[in-house]
């Protein structure tokens, strides 16, 4: 394997760029990255999702948590790049904070791996269990509010933040749709559109059963979901479940 220097610099090429923070509709702002004129990435609530434009259209990896918290998203990306065609939409994996804003895109093409809409079918982003989490964590923020100082910079954040869940859970309760990728793959998918080349990349047993990598060779990018959630650390337990020889083998594939 080559230096490990280069796979870091390869998988956080993403950071890169103009870091601006736009603000919406939404009680929240929004971070954006600007990686090239070709490449920008939005995080929001802590979820990024990332769009590359190309000569036949924007390519979505990614939809966010919920349509009404993708169409904010989605209407950046359309004025930043000037165009309204997204040609193919790619879940990184199932969970809905990375899926719930598929049903924005009707015309689209949604690639998963093939264990993903079996995955998104049992687990509904609406579903009474579904639904715990972001119940759960209003609950935390709001007990979170109690405990600092009213008006404090700290203060502000965590109200702006409540509101901005508070839409969501309401989004997923009234709006949502399961809308699962419409064409899948086992291992491995390579299409060629617009110029560029999407590698997607099964990796095994990881964060789901489904993750995926998404390649970009000629920008430079790879796109890893969850399977690595901050610097230092893994998306998943290390357990005997993980496929970490196949994990490998996708990152020998991508140096």
């Amino acid at each position: 394997m080559k230096q490990s220097g280069y796979l870091r610099k390869l998988l956080f090429s993403v950071v890169i760029g103009i870091i601006f923070s736009c603000q919406t509709k939404l009680p929240f702002s929004i971070e954006i990255k600007r990686v090239n004129p070709r490449v920008m990435v939005l995080n929001f609530l802590d979820v990024n999702v990332t769009a590359v434009k190309c000569k036949s259209g924007i390519i979505l990896i990614d939809s966010n948590r919920s349509p009404r918290l993708m169409d904010e998203l989605k209407q950046i990306i359309e004025k930043e790049f000037g165009r309204t065609d997204f040609r193919y939409v790619i879940n990184t994996h199932g969970h809905s904070d990375h899926s719930g804003g598929n049903q924005l895109f009707p015309d689209s093409i949604i690639i998963a791996q093939e264990n993903c809409p079996e995955y998104m079918h049992q687990n509904p982003a609406n579903a009474i269990y579904g639904l715990w989490y972001p119940r759960n964590h209003l609950t935390e923020l709001t007990t979170q509010l109690g405990e600092v100082a009213k008006g404090s910079p700290e203060y502000q954040k965590l109200q702006a933040e409540i509101k901005a869940r508070q839409i969501l859970l309401e989004d997923l309760e009234s709006s949502y749709q399961v809308t699962v990728p419409s064409k899948t793959f086992r291992d491995s998918l390579i299409i060629e559109t617009g110029g560029l080349t999407l590698k997607m990349l099964y990796v095994g047993n990881a964060h789901t059963n489904h993750d995926i990598v998404v390649f970009i060779p000629e920008e430079k990018l790879v796109v890893t979901g969850d399977l690595f959630n901050d610097y230092n650390s893994f998306g998943f337990p290390i357990n005997k479940m993980v496929d970490a020889e196949r994990l490998v083998s996708v990152i020998d594939v991508i140096l």
